[in-house]
C-alpha cells in the first residue's frame, strides 16, 4: 500500500487541480458562446458563421461543444487557437480542418469545434 500511495496523491492533485478549471456557471452553453466570441474579437477575426452549442452527457460530466466557421490569416488561427487553449476554463479544440483558399489572398477558411467540460448536475 505504501508503494502506491505517493501515486495516489499525484493522481488526486491532479484531478483537483483539473476541477478548478472546469467553468462555474450555471449557463454553461451561454458562457462557451460568449467566450469563444471574446476570443474571436480579441484576434481581429469576424466568423462566417457560429452555431448553436450542443451538449453531449459522458457519464457524470456534460461536453459542450460549439463549431465555428472563420476566413483569417494563419498568424491569426494560430494565435486564436493558442488563445482558446490558455483559457482559465477548461476550453479545449476537438476538431480543426484548414482550408488554403485561391481568393483573397493569404486568406484560410477555418472550421474548428470547441468544447468544455461541465458537471452532470450543474456548477460544481
Amino acid at each position: 500500500t505504501s508503494q502506491y500511495a505517493q501515486d495516489y496523491k499525484d493522481l488526486k492533485a491532479r484531478l483537483d487541480g483539473l476541477y478548478t478549471k472546469l467553468p462555474r456557471t450555471d449557463d454553461p452553453q451561454g458562457w462557451i458562446l460568449s467566450e469563444v466570441r471574446k476570443t474571436l474579437r480579441q484576434e481581429g477575426i469576424v466568423p462566417l458563421s457560429i452555431s448553436t452549442p450542443q451538449d453531449a452527457v459522458k457519464g457524470e460530466y456534460r461536453a459542450i461543444s460549439i463549431q465555428v466557421r472563420c476566413q483569417a490569416s494563419y498568424p491569426q488561427i494560430a494565435s486564436w487557437i493558442s488563445r482558446l487553449e490558455r483559457n482559465e476554463s477548461v476550453l479545449f479544440v476537438s476538431d480543426l480542418v484548414l482550408r488554403k483558399e485561391n481568393e483573397p489572398i493569404g486568406s484560410n477558411t477555418l472550421d474548428v469545434t470547441i468544447t468544455t467540460v461541465v458537471p452532470k448536475g450543474g456548477v460544481l
